[in-house]
């Protein structure tokens, strides 16, 4: 399991921080050896964020990103870039990868803090087998403006009969989300798809999220599976299942005055 952790980096005077005692760290050694999107598994060079990183300590690292206004999760329309908040989480992502494949290249450092992004990786359970969800007809895809997404090739969900939310991808190889159309929905499109139904719920709009966790525990059926949501302070919980079983369960924090 690798924790890929920003908001430790740095303490309020700026020193970076080692795990034993509380002595500056060496100054990372900058490498440059560019990260490139074949290496990492990516379908276009358009979905590299990540350029470098460097460590700060055995569980800290630091990395320099690229935010393209024309990558798949951002705003495409002209004017001011409205970055996704799932731009970050891929870009974490990215980095765990780069962790994973034990190639790191330096980086320099950055500016302002603005926010952190962890990720675990874990063994898959292996408990709960895959099912495929019946196809539901009668589908109808809420405006991506209702659920937070740009366009409309990035809902994720419909409502089923009874008014259920199932998720039921507009776009089923998304080239972020779902690239190479899967029949099960990775992390990112879990997190994506309890943010659109938290929202659509809720009737707020997507500068309103400013934070998002979701734990997976079984395979997620990018057509199927239910998705139900529950307001709570702060924001509100989701819970996805798949043939009657807990497969995800998560949260949206909202901002509020």
């Amino acid at each position: 399991m690798h924790e890929v952790a920003t908001d430790q980096a740095f303490d309020a005077r700026g020193r970076r921080h080692d795990d034993v005692g509380d002595r500056p760290a060496p100054e990372p050694v900058i490498r440059q050896v560019p990260l490139t999107w074949r290496g990492l598994g990516l379908d276009t060079m358009a979905s590299l964020l990540v350029e470098s990183f460097a460590r700060l300590g055995s569980r800290c690292f630091t990395a320099r990103c690229q935010w393209p206004r024309l990558h798949p999760l951002n705003e495409r329309a002209l004017g001011a870039v409205a970055h996704h908040p799932l731009i970050m989480a891929e870009s974490t992502r990215q980095l765990a990868l780069a962790l994973e494949y034990g190639r790191p290249p330096g980086a320099v450092r950055a500016g302002e803090f603005f926010g952190s992004c962890t990720m675990r990786f874990g063994r898959p359970a292996g408990s709960a087998p895959y099912v495929e969800e019946a196809t539901l007809p009668g589908l109808l895809h809420p405006p991506a403006a209702a659920v937070g997404a740009t366009a409309d090739g990035d809902v994720l969900l419909a409502r089923a009969p009874r008014g259920r939310l199932v998720t039921a991808p507009r776009d089923p190889g998304h080239p972020v989300l779902l690239a190479g159309r899967p029949a099960r929905m990775p992390l990112l499109a879990v997190l994506e798809a309890g943010r659109q139904a938290v929202l659509l719920e809720s009737g707020m709009t997507a500068a309103a999220v400013i934070g998002l966790r979701a734990d997976v525990c079984a395979p997620v059926p990018s057509r199927g599976a239910l998705i139900e949501t529950s307001a709570e302070p702060g924001g509100a919980r989701f819970l996805v299942t798949a043939a009657g079983r807990p497969a995800s369960t998560g949260a949206v924090t909202l901002w509020s005055k």
